[in-house]
C-alpha cells in the first residue's frame, strides 16, 4: 500500500537534503520523494550556498556531521540571510546539535529515527496554519530573472503578502509590459540572458514613469552593483536573499512614498 501524501499545499513542495552519507541521502530521498516532495539535495556546506543562490526549498533537512562544517554552522550561515525558512536538524547531540540557539531550528531529530517520526516533522512544517493576510498593497511590482523557478517563486510569495504581481523572462520582454503599464517597483536581476540588468536599468530609468528598481545580485556581484547604484538603482538585494526583508523593504517604500 503506497505512503499517504504529505498534507495539501499549493504546489509540489521541495525540500533541501544536506547528507554526506551517500546511503542516507539515496533511502531519505526515496521516502521523501513517494510522499509527494521535491527532493534538492548537496553534500556539504559549500554546496548548500551556491545552491541557494537560485533555489528556494520550503524547508532544509541538515545533517550535523558534513565533510567541511558541522550542521550547526551552516545553519548559522543559512540564518545571516534567511531567518524564516524551517530548518531540522538531523543528527546527534555530540556532533554540536547541543549548540544551536534557540529558533534557529525548528527541530532536531536522530539520524536513527524512525521514518514515521521524520515525516511527521516535515509535514508540521511544510504545512503550517495559514494565517489569511488582508493587506493589499497599492502597485505593481514586476520582477525580472532568466530563472522561471525564482520568478515563480517571487511571484507566489508576493501575491500572498498582498501585491500585484507581473514578471518578465528578459530586460526585452521586461520593457514591453512597461510601455503598456507603468510598473511600482521593478525587481531586476543584474545577470540576465539578451539585454543585461545594466542595460536595462539604464532604459527603464530613461523612461517617464521613474518606477523604483531593486537589482538582484549575487554575492560576488559588488562592483555590479556600484555600477547600478551609479546608474539609478534604488537599492539591491544580495542572493540568496530574505523573503521577509524583501517584503518589508517593499512595504516601506510604498508606504513612505519612496515608490511612485
Amino acid at each position: 500500500m503506497p505512503p499517504a501524501p504529505l498534507g495539501t499545499v499549493r504546489r509540489q513542495p521541495s525540500l533541501l537534503f544536506v547528507e554526506a552519507d551517500a546511503a542516507l541521502e539515496e533511502r531519505l530521498r526515496s521516502l521523501l520523494t513517494q510522499h509527494g516532495l521535491l527532493v534538492l539535495t548537496s553534500h556539504s556546506g559549500k554546496d548548500t550556498m551556491e545552491l541557494l543562490k537560485h533555489e528556494r526549498p520550503e524547508l532544509i533537512l541538515v545533517d550535523t556531521a558534513l565533510a567541511d562544517m558541522t550542521g550547526p554552522q551552516l545553519v548559522e550561515r543559512i540564518r545571516t540571510f534567511d531567518a524564516h525558512t524551517p530548518i531540522v536538524l538531523l543528527g546527534n547531540s555530540h556532533h554540536g546539535a547541543s549548540s544551536i540557539t534557540a529558533g534557529d531550528v525548528q527541530a532536531v531529530l536522530p539520524r536513527d529515527g524512525s521514518d514515521e517520526a521524520l515525516v511527521k516533522q516535515i509535514d508540521r512544517w511544510l504545512n503550517p496554519p495559514h494565517n489569511v493576510r488582508h493587506e493589499h498593497w497599492p502597485g505593481t511590482i514586476l520582477v525580472v530573472d532568466d530563472e522561471p523557478r525564482l520568478r515563480t517563486i517571487l511571484q507566489e510569495f508576493l501575491q500572498l503578502h498582498g501585491f500585484t504581481v507581473q514578471t518578465a523572462a528578459s530586460g526585452e520582454e521586461a520593457l514591453e509590459r512597461m510601455e503598456r503599464t507603468a510598473p511600482t517597483v521593478v525587481l531586476l536581476d543584474v545577470r540576465l540572458l539578451g539585454m543585461d540588468g545594466l542595460s536595462t536599468l539604464k532604459k527603464i530609468k530613461a523612461m517617464p514613469s521613474h518606477p523604483t528598481v531593486i537589482m538582484m545580485t549575487g554575492m560576488e556581484e559588488e562592483d555590479l552593483m556600484t555600477q547600478a547604484l551609479a546608474a539609478g538603482a534604488n537599492d539591491y538585494i544580495v542572493k540568496p536573499f530574505d523573503l521577509a526583508y524583501l517584503e518589508s523593504s517593499l512595504v516601506s517604500r510604498i508606504l513612505l512614498g519612496k515608490a511612485p
